[in-house]
């Protein structure tokens, strides 16, 4: 330790100490701030983040929509020339049409579903974020 030589000494080391816990108390806050700002600015990146992928999402799901409304619409034409044309070989190809029309429709809720879990999994990662940021 230090060797006090007389009361001065005391005064100026006490002064120190107060400087010292004023300082880490400073240090502190300005940690607690940088903290508040990052966990900020990870949220903000996951929320744009998230908009993004949902966005994409939502464009991928609108073409291959289509692209399964104009199959199904192709089906229902191919159908009804097939009914018209060939009445022997009705029953079979109506079977087929119905199981392509109906593997389509399975296909688009496919894709609902994998979108509904992929959102959930994204909205937990945020939450788990937050979470890890105010620990």
């Amino acid at each position: 330790g230090k060797i006090r030589s007389c009361g001065k000494s005391e005064k100026r080391t006490r002064g120190e100490k107060r400087r010292n816990i004023e300082s880490q108390r400073e240090l502190q806050n300005i940690l607690m701030d940088v903290r508040d700002e990052l966990g900020k600015t990870i949220e903000r990146s996951m929320e744009e983040k998230l908009k993004k992928e949902r966005t994409t999402w939502e464009e991928n799901n609108k073409k291959k929509e289509e692209e399964h409304k104009e199959e199904l619409h192709r089906a229902k034409e191919e159908w009804h020339d097939v009914l018209e044309n060939v009445e022997n070989d009705r029953d079979c190809t109506v079977s087929k049409l119905k199981d392509n029309i109906k593997s389509l429709e399975d296909s688009i809720g496919e894709i609902r579903e994998s979108y509904c879990k992929k959102e959930a999994n994204l909205l937990q990662d945020v939450k788990a974020l937050k979470e890890d940021l105010l620990l």
